[in-house]
C-alpha cells in the first residue's frame, strides 16, 4: 500500500481570486496583443488599479460573507444556551502600500507554472 500526501499550495478562497486576476490579466494581454514578457509586464503594471480592484471587490464580499455567516452563528449560539461557544478564528492583517510588487511577479509566476505543467 502507497500513502500520497497531497500539499495544497492555495486556499480554497484564495483560488477563485487567483482565477479572476488571472482572466482579467489574460484579458488585457489578449486585447492589447502583446507578444513578450517585458511587455505583458509593463501592460500590467499600468493596469494594477485595475487588477487591485478585482482583489478588493473580492475580499470585500468574502468578509461580508464571513461577517454574516458570524452573525448567523452568533444568533444560533444564542439560541442554543447548551451549545459550546465556538472559538473565534478571525484575524486582522496588514496590506502592503504597494502590494503589486510582490503580486504582479507572483501571478506571471503561477502562470508560468500552470502552462509549463500543462
Amino acid at each position: 500500500t502507497t500513502t500520497t500526501t497531497t500539499t495544497q499550495l492555495f486556499a480554497p478562497c484564495e483560488i477563485g481570486l487567483i482565477q479572476a486576476i488571472m482572466s482579467r490579466a489574460d484579458s488585457l494581454i489578449q486585447d492589447a496583443g502583446v507578444r513578450s514578457a517585458s511587455e505583458s509586464i509593463a501592460l500590467l503594471e499600468e493596469h494594477v488599479d485595475t487588477l487591485r480592484d478585482i482583489s478588493k471587490a473580492f475580499l470585500e464580499r468574502r468578509s461580508k460573507r464571513i461577517e454574516k455567516e458570524s452573525n448567523n452563528t452568533n444568533n444560533n449560539n444564542n439560541n442554543n444556551s447548551n451549545t459550546t461557544p465556538q472559538e473565534d478564528f478571525t484575524f486582522h492583517y496588514e496590506e502592503e502600500t504597494d502590494p503589486e510588487v510582490f503580486f504582479v511577479p507572483y501571478i506571471w509566476e503561477v502562470i508560468v507554472c500552470v502552462l509549463t505543467a500543462s
